[in-house]
């Protein structure tokens, strides 16, 4: 109807249609965590407080967070975000903390 009627270009119409596309992507993945009821705090990420889906143990600081908000975080800040040390993604360690099939378990 914007087209028609040219109150938008093409270029914009398509815009909004990935917006929208992006809201409900959005939308059904805060369902699916919904969906998944009160989960013990052991499993969310101790910066974003969702649930983390690949965990990693920051090696100074020794704390568990999803392996995206690290990446997120290393962005902005080369520094572990719990103590201040240098930190690159190289240096996080995956899966060997004891938790990640127990996070398995809790989305599955």
């Amino acid at each position: 109807m914007a087209l028609k009627r040219t109150l938008k270009s093409e270029q914009e119409v398509q815009q909004l249609r990935a917006f929208v596309a992006k809201v409900e992507v959005c939308k059904s993945l805060i369902e699916a965590e919904e969906d998944l009821g009160e989960v013990p705090d052991e499993f969310l990420d101790l910066l974003m407080f969702t649930v983390m889906r690949d965990p990693v143990l920051l090696p100074s600081s020794r704390n568990i967070v999803d392996r995206s908000t690290i990446k997120s975080h290393l962005l902005s800040d080369s520094k572990d975000p719990f103590n201040r040390v240098a930190l690159s993604i190289d240096e996080v360690i995956p899966g060997r903390h004891g938790t990640q099939s127990a996070h398995r378990r809790v989305l599955d």
